[in-house]
């Protein structure tokens, strides 16, 4: 109870019994996570008293989320380093066929939502909270041909931008942030924000990005630098792979500036300059594709020493 009044305590609805019993919901809640509402209650009486809170007008997600960014923040407070870790998640309520205002999440016929959140962790790996999230439905219009050369405002890919923007602005100056991303935040204006901010990115490559000034590609340059060292980890398995031990990997590292996309030249924008990580497996087994993972980064590399 006590945890639930820090993260809920301060949701205003314009009812102090709706802030008590959020703090109650939540509560409860956190003891089973994995379970459904009723499961998670027992007693109807609960179960009637939580369905008539979520049916109440004055309950809003805006009013929940506001205090629970409060407690995030204010955690953060005393965190020298944040990570900043942004992913989207997909709601799939194919099966909920009287549910209104869904939209294609996919695979054709199903539908459902999307939900791409910032998840505040200390160095250590610690949750601390959601710092910014986006919440949208896809239209069921077809994708234009020209999707590509389209403003990056007029993508759904602008959410990596609006929450980086977002929670450079909630966060204090006095702590350093470190924004995380898949490959789906391989983005060239996320790392221009990146070089215009007082944060720093660290995201997994998805495109063989051409190096500016030069002919060269990411991956080549990258790959024809030393190697700073080679560690052995295991990898757990994974839908259609098998666990496998004593994995060999190699790190190499270069610092690389990255010519702006061709498309775009009539903006005359700027050529970024970052760290790129190249980990490789080395003798993967044999009709095995080897692991493989190319980062880049705004923080120093030089060599195999942990920064964080």
């Amino acid at each position: 109870m006590l945890w639930a009044t820090k993260e809920c305590g301060t949701a205003n609805f314009g009812d102090t019994r709706l802030t008590h019993r959020l703090v109650s919901l939540a509560a409860s809640l956190i003891e089973h996570p994995e379970k459904s509402l009723p499961e998670a209650l027992g007693q109807w009486s609960d179960v009637k008293a939580a369905y008539r809170f979520f049916d109440n007008e004055k309950v809003t997600v805006e009013a929940i989320y506001d205090a629970h960014r409060k407690a995030t923040i204010e955690k953060i407070k005393n965190q020298p380093v944040v990570l900043a870790i942004q992913d989207t998640t997909i709601f799939n309520y194919t099966l909920h066929r009287e549910t209104k205002g869904l939209g294609p999440i996919g695979q054709a016929g199903l539908s459902g939502f999307f939900l791409h959140s910032c998840l505040a962790a200390s160095a250590e790996g610690v949750p601390l909270g959601i710092l910014a999230h986006r919440l949208w439905v896809r239209s069921l219009e077809p994708k234009e041909k020209t999707h590509k050369k389209r403003p990056i405002e007029d993508k759904e890919s602008v959410r990596w931008i609006d929450v980086t923007r977002e929670v450079a602005e909630t966060v204090s100056p006095f702590t350093k942030v470190v924004m995380v991303g898949d490959r789906e935040s391989d983005i060239f204006d996320l790392f221009l924000l990146a070089s215009a901010n007082q944060y720093d990115i660290l995201v997994r490559a998805a495109w063989n990005r051409r190096i500016d000034q030069s002919h060269d590609y990411l991956w080549p340059v990258v790959e024809s630098a030393p190697v700073l060292g080679r560690t052995v980890i295991n990898i757990p398995r994974a839908d259609k792979r098998p666990e496998r031990e004593a994995v060999v990997l190699t790190l190499q590292a270069a610092t690389v500036t990255l010519k702006p996309p061709k498309h775009r030249g009539k903006e005359k924008l700027a050529a970024p300059t970052l760290n790129a990580l190249l980990v490789q497996e080395q003798s993967p087994p044999e009709g095995e594709k080897p692991i493989e993972w190319m980062l880049l980064t705004t923080l120093p590399v030089t060599t195999m020493v942990k920064y964080l």
